[in-house]
């Protein structure tokens, strides 16, 4: 099975879907691989490897568009064959998906938009089969009917992409040459705005929005100090609004550790000291720990480095992976990412206690979390028992080891939501 790009009313991605690419990914075990698989069998696996998907992303042959904003490329007559009505708008495009990012062509009619692959282009043809296959809208076609919100983005730091939400609760992300095409491809597209969840009018202008704009515009932030929605509807209109998406890994929704008791048989929500300070990054968490990083800060001396209170962030496209390790299309995600092979034990994602402990401690752990923390019990499982390997101490990871408090994955994501939803969480969300 494999987790499906639907999304409900929440924005949560909660349904599994059967999977025909499934595998047990017998060849990823670290040393296990390695050891006792034929010489031939090595080799294959290291040529379907070559993905420039993640790691790559910031390379010229990823990131460079041709074209500009006044002579946008015509379409091909092969890249025709699925357009229907004159062609009002075509420009070279980037398809942003959530392990890959492919070159092609977007183009609009009067009712459709349409996108078509570079098939030809050297980086597409070195991407994993094993990618691709999870890859949705790489010959895409979506009717103007099925659109029901256009959102600017960024990628690459860059304001140059937009995301369109579709009426079957999917949603597709594009890039683009620079800022002029974005404007044109949103004027050529339905006045949607950004639907009609967050308040705002639904023109063209809310769908060019800042996020800061959007913010100002929407009526979340009263429907949330009203209590009409709940706390995780807040974050994750805060996520989306603020450019997070599904289809950037390096951009995913970000939602903050609440609890802070990961190892007591019994957790009273009733309890302050149960609960994460919402006031302070997850760095300030721990008063040693942020005396170092702010000595580090005001002793620093390169020339070359600007000082920094931390040296890694608290979302990336690894952590994320490495969250959803256990599940599909992610594994398949992972391994692409990790060069065909699963982490160290000691290193993968096995323990909640242990994770808390790490971004307490640790000087190089800053992680928060993702939204699925609060929704999807089967991250925590080993459903499709994947040899992830054996800790130092011996310990064989398979499982996420829960917090005694928690009797089961369902119970962990029970509490963990019944937490957030508190009324000591409620009054310091906005800190």
């Amino acid at each position: 099975w494999r987790l499906d790009y639907w999304e409900d009313d929440l924005r949560r991605r909660r349904r599994f879907i059967r999977n025909p690419f499934g595998s047990s990914h017998s060849e990823a075990t670290l040393k296990a691989a390695a050891e006792h698989a034929p010489e031939e069998d090595l080799l294959k696996g290291q040529q379907s490897i070559r993905s420039p998907a993640l790691g790559n992303q910031n390379s010229e042959s990823e990131t460079s568009l041709d074209g500009d904003d006044d002579t946008l490329s015509s379409l091909e007559e092969k890249d025709l064959e699925n357009v229907t009505g004159p062609v009002s708008l075509s420009t070279s495009a980037q398809l942003v998906a959530p392990a890959v990012v492919v070159k092609g062509t977007l183009s609009i009619s009067a009712s459709e938009l349409f996108f078509e692959v570079d098939e030809d282009d050297p980086a597409f043809r070195a991407i994993d089969p094993k990618i691709l296959a999870y890859t949705e809208g790489l010959h895409g076609k979506w009717l103007f009917t099925e659109i029901r919100a256009i959102f600017s983005r960024r990628y690459l730091l860059q304001n140059t992409a937009l995301e369109v939400f579709m009426a079957n609760r999917t949603a597709v992300m594009f890039n683009f040459p620079d800022a002029a095409v974005v404007k044109k491809v949103v004027h050529s597209l339905p006045r949607v705005g950004v639907g009609t969840n967050y308040g705002p009018p639904q023109t063209r202008r809310i769908s060019l929005a800042t996020p800061k704009q959007l913010l100002k515009a929407s009526n979340m932030t009263q429907r949330w100090q009203r209590r009409e929605i709940s706390n995780f509807e807040y974050l994750m209109f805060l996520n989306t609004i603020s450019g997070r998406t599904f289809n950037d890994l390096n951009q995913y929704p970000v939602f903050p550790w609440i609890i802070t008791n990961y190892d007591s048989a019994e957790l009273d929500l009733t309890l302050p000291s149960n609960f994460r300070d919402l006031s302070k990054p997850i760095g300030a968490l721990n008063p040693k720990r942020a005396a170092f990083f702010s000595d580090r800060y005001e002793s620093w001396e390169d020339d070359q480095v600007p000082k920094f209170h931390y040296g890694t962030h608290y979302s990336t496209s690894s952590f994320t992976l490495m969250w959803l390790l256990r599940i599909e299309p992610f594994t398949t995600f992972f391994l692409n990412f990790q060069g065909g092979k699963f982490d160290h034990a000691d290193r993968t994602f096995s323990s909640l206690s242990r994770a808390w402990r790490n971004c307490q401690r640790d000087t190089s752990d800053v992680k928060e979390l993702i939204p699925e923390f609060f929704y999807l019990p089967e991250m925590f499982v080993n459903a499709n028992n994947y040899n992830l390997g054996v800790m130092e101490d011996n310990i064989v990871v398979s499982d996420v080891e829960l917090p005694p408090w928690a009797k089961s994955p369902e119970d962990f994501v029970r509490i963990n939501q019944q937490a957030l939803e508190s009324e000591f969480v409620s009054c310091q969300l906005h800190q």
